[in-house]
């Protein structure tokens, strides 16, 4: 489950990295505008592409999790989101 307490956006981005996976994340955002991103509840997410995601990352199966991260990633952005922060945001 992903922690509910306040970050700064570096430590949030650097747990998201660490935790969820950097080439998650880059997939979430890269395929963004096909995954539909919703800003209001969990729920709300649409996983019409969701294989997107998941065809890359066979280990990927929990909808909740990725919807609960895509929300918090759309949380700390407005479009358009800069990728490389994901990418070298210092985690190895």
């Amino acid at each position: 489950m992903i922690e509910k307490r306040s970050r700064s956006r570096p430590d949030k981005i650097a747990w998201f990295n660490q935790v969820i996976g950097k080439e998650v994340i880059a997939d979430v955002i890269q395929h963004g505008n096909e995954i539909k991103l919703a800003y209001s509840a969990i729920n709300g997410v649409r996983f019409n592409h969701f294989p997107l995601v998941s065809q890359h990352h066979p280990g990927l199966h929990d909808k909740m999790a990725l919807a609960e991260a895509i929300s918090q990633v759309c949380s700390l952005h407005s479009k358009p989101i800069d990728l490389t922060e994901y990418r070298y945001s210092g985690i190895n």
